[in-house]
């Protein structure tokens, strides 16, 4: 069975590199949610999910989870690496698709200055501009249920580096052939746990 390995967290913490990273390492597909509804948003005629979410409303992300199922379905063989998990609905849905044994979510954390630092490098915006950002896009996602999201993730990986370090997180998270039972060790700079995947 096929394995899905997904990335939850706020914006700005690092889940987009370190998920696009191990989709490679792993020669997993990446399928990115965000990126996914981005473009959904453009050919409907829309600047920006934010845009779209102003004139139809935030609910409407609702409507995109079959879309979402049917894409990583199409795309995925062993394995695939999904970004952007804030919805519990939509989690529910891979958890049906690929049954739980075959799930991991991965949360990512970082500290919030951290987190501006890298939206205001990452966008070219003022410092003010990108605590606006954050905050709205931290709201956004709370109300699509990310609280209760990052309650069921299988591991927590800190990124307080500022960016995030690949060769430290495969190090957190050690694994054998991916496409079988394979065992992790995980490390964090507070505690080691060993679990079975």
């Amino acid at each position: 069975m096929a394995k899905a390995i997904c990335f939850t967290g706020f914006s700005a913490s690092g889940k987009t590199t370190l998920a696009k990273q191990l989709a490679k390492k792993l020669e997993f597909p990446f399928f990115s949610i965000g990126n996914t509804e981005f473009e959904i948003s453009r050919t409907l005629g829309y600047n920006s999910i934010q845009e779209r979410y102003d004139v139809e409303g935030i609910d409407t992300y609702a409507k995109l989870i079959p879309y979402f199922i049917e894409s990583i379905k199409e795309k995925c063989l062993d394995g695939i690496v999904i970004e952007s998990i804030y919805d519990e609905e939509l989690l529910g849905e891979i958890i049906k698709e690929f049954r739980p044994e075959n799930v991991t979510l991965i949360r990512i954390g970082c500290r919030r200055r951290n987190r501006l630092l890298r939206y205001v490098n990452r966008q070219n915006v003022s410092r003010e501009q990108a605590k606006k950002e954050l905050y709205r896009r931290d709201a956004e996602k709370r109300f699509l249920g990310l609280n209760s999201v990052l309650e069921h993730a299988t591991l927590s990986y800190r990124n307080d580096n500022g960016n995030p370090n690949f060769s430290l997180f495969l190090e957190t998270l050690q694994y054998s052939h991916i496409t079988s039972s394979y065992k992790s060790i995980v490390c964090s700079p507070d505690s080691e746990v060993m679990f079975t995947l």
